[in-house]
């Protein structure tokens, strides 16, 4: 249906429709999250660089990439549009883990401890929360270098020889900021020419 709109309207209406027609695709919002992802694979933009994993010479993840590990964040992360008013947009990116640790990578964060690490997929998968881990058979990694583990015959802690599946980090770890969101002058320069084709198609 056509409209007649004049011209101390104009401003006004197509500011609206702007606004409505990028709410309803979405553009914006996919195009965070396809920003967010490239910043996970490459480990930063123009402006943020991640810094790089604990390093561990027990640790599966040595040598890796930072918020890579089974892809899990970087596959959950979704958005959404909404019409905030007639003429304003809020878009969001948005942590689809269940625990919304990616939240966390955004502003870094300092735990009171204790923490368990797993250093082996064996430590992750194999450790249940709040379960004593040697208990689960696992063989922990003591600050002294040392490994132990419950001796399966006494159940006494004994040392050992096998590769270790876990530390304890009882005052707590800091996790650095790595941040999912950023605005670097390339990512405002894709949203200007997302906003220019979702409106023209050129």
């Amino acid at each position: 249906m056509a409209r007649t709109v004049t011209a101390s309207e104009l401003g006004r209406v197509m500011t609206e429709e702007i606004a409505s027609r990028l709410a309803r695709l979405n553009v914006l919002g996919e195009l965070l999250v396809s920003q967010a992802q490239k910043r996970i694979s490459e480990g930063g933009d123009s402006q943020h660089s991640y810094p790089g994993l604990w390093e561990n010479q027990w640790s599966y993840r040595f040598g890796g990439r930072p918020l890579r590990d089974t892809g899990a964040g970087y596959l959950a992360l979704n958005s959404s549009s909404e019409r905030a008013g007639s003429n304003k947009l809020t878009v969001t990116l948005r942590d689809g883990t269940p625990d919304h640790y990616m939240v966390y990578h955004q502003g870094g964060i300092q735990t009171k401890g204790p923490n368990y690490i797993p250093l082996t997929n064996k430590g992750k998968v194999g450790h249940t929360r709040k379960a004593n881990p040697l208990k689960e058979g696992l063989v922990q990694l003591m600050p002294n270098g040392l490994r132990r583990m419950l001796d399966p015959i006494t159940g006494q802690k004994v040392t050992t020889d096998k590769p270790p599946d876990f530390m304890m980090a009882w005052k707590g770890v800091k996790v650095p900021q790595r941040k999912i969101f950023n605005m670097p002058p390339e990512d405002l320069a894709d949203i200007v020419d997302t906003v220019k084709f979702a409106m023209t198609g050129e």
